[in-house]
């Protein structure tokens, strides 16, 4: 299984290994997917660190006998819009479980001669 940070790192290297295995270049579909998980993941954190913000915000103003109702209605809404990313979260747990990087063959070791898999890649002297 191939790492998702190497191919961040080089995507052309990982283009270029796929290109020897005789496979089309995969590395902008895998970086677009990792980037969707990683701004769903980023939002879900930020909201959930916004209701717990709101939750001590909530607290205090009850304690000072304020009235609380907006801040009460924002929580509704983070709890609703939470919701809705940890079911993308959830969509997307195909990446995260790194299925997509599964799908594609090991690199070849340099001295290995390029072709798909081992009949094709046999050499001639």
């Amino acid at each position: 299984m191939h790492d998702i940070k190497a191919i961040r790192a080089d995507p052309v290297a990982f283009d270029a290994a796929m290109a020897r295995r005789g496979l089309d270049p995969g590395s902008a579909r895998i970086l677009e997917q990792d980037a969707r998980h990683r701004a769903v993941q980023h939002a879900l954190q930020e909201k959930q660190a916004r209701r717990n913000a709101l939750a001590k915000e909530i607290g205090q103003a009850r304690r000072q006998e304020a009235d609380s109702a907006e801040l009460e209605a924002e929580g509704v809404r983070l709890r609703d819009d939470i919701a809705v990313l940890e079911h993308e979260a959830g969509l997307q747990s195909d990446f995260k479980s790194e299925a997509v990087l599964k799908n594609f063959p090991n690199t070849l070791d340099p001295d290995v001669p390029e072709g798909a898999d081992e009949a094709a890649n046999l050499v001639f002297y």
